[in-house]
C-alpha cells in the first residue's frame, strides 16, 4: 500500500465540502471518514481507500490518525521525476506524446485476447488525449 496514494486519497476526502465559500476546509469526523470509505459486498463490509486499495478497520484508524490527528491533512509526496546528476531524466515533448508498449508472455492463452483489449483501450485515450500509443511486439 502506497502512502503517496493513501496521503492523496485522505486529501481529498478532507476537501469535501470545499465548494462553499468556507476559507479552510473541515477535517471530517472519523465516522464520516469510515462512511465515505466504507463498502459492502455480498453481505460483509470493506473499507477502500485510494479507489482500489482495500484495509482493515484498524487500518483504517491508522490512516485517519495520521493524516487528521491533529485536524490536519498533511501529505508526504517524494518527487516523481527520476534525477541523474543535478538534472531530471524526463522525456521530451515528443516522447510524451508518443508512447509505447508492449504485453508480457505471462498471460499464456489469454495474451491474444490481452493484446486485442489493449488496442481498443488504447485507442480510446488517443480518441480523446493527445498521445499516441504504438504496441511493440519485440518488446515483449
Amino acid at each position: 500500500m502506497k502512502a503517496t496514494a493513501i496521503g492523496l486519497t485522505l486529501a481529498t476526502l478532507s476537501l469535501i465540502g470545499c465548494a462553499s465559500d468556507a476559507t479552510t476546509p473541515t477535517t471530517p469526523s472519523y465516522e464520516e471518514f469510515r462512511a465515505e470509505t466504507r463498502r459492502t459486498f455480498e453481505g460483509k463490509e470493506y473499507f477502500v481507500v485510494s479507489g482500489d486499495i482495500g484495509v482493515t478497520e484498524d487500518q483504517l484508524r491508522a490512516l485517519y490518525a495520521k493524516n487528521f490527528g491533529d485536524g490536519i491533512a498533511t501529505i508526504a509526496q517524494d518527487s516523481i521525476v527520476n534525477r541523474i546528476g543535478r538534472r531530471d531524466d524526463k522525456w521530451t515533448a515528443s516522447q510524451a506524446l508518443n508512447l509505447t508498449y508492449c504485453v508480457t508472455d505471462d498471460f499464456g492463452s489469454l495474451k491474444a485476447r490481452v493484446v486485442s483489449e489493449m488496442a481498443q483501450a488504447t485507442a480510446a485515450w488517443e480518441a480523446v488525449a493527445r498521445v499516441n500509443f504504438t504496441y511493440v511486439p519485440a518488446q515483449d
